[in-house]
């Protein structure tokens, strides 16, 4: 019984080294990724970066803050004015006349002040 399951566990060993060893070169060879000098990769297919393309945005997006300002009920919200510490929207509040809602310039747009 022993050596039923160790020649079981053998062959199991060696189809997953198999698979391991192949699973990369079919990925490379799918054309995803090309390796460029010292391990760095270069995407293909026009997704790479471009010069003056960020890859992520620390900030926030002023239209983010617009939309974020609607759905806290402003109306005809539109911005106001942008810094690198704060964006801020104005609009109207209902039953409340004109309003601003300031958000802090970074990621995910925090509210300041309501």
């Amino acid at each position: 019984m022993f050596a039923k399951l160790a020649k079981t566990i053998a062959i199991a060993a060696a189809i997953v080294a198999t698979l391991g060893a192949a699973a990369p070169s079919a990925y490379a060879a799918d054309g995803h990724h090309r390796h460029r000098g010292h391990g760095g990769h270069q995407a293909q297919g026009g997704h790479g970066h471009r010069p003056g393309w960020a890859p992520m945005r620390m900030g926030c997006a002023p239209f983010r803050a617009v939309e974020k300002a609607r759905w806290s009920g402003m109306r005809h919200a539109r911005l106001e004015h942008v810094s690198p510490r704060r964006v801020v929207v104005s609009g109207y509040r209902h039953h409340r006349g004109y309003d601003r809602m300031t958000f802090a310039n970074r990621r995910g747009c925090p509210v300041v002040h309501y």
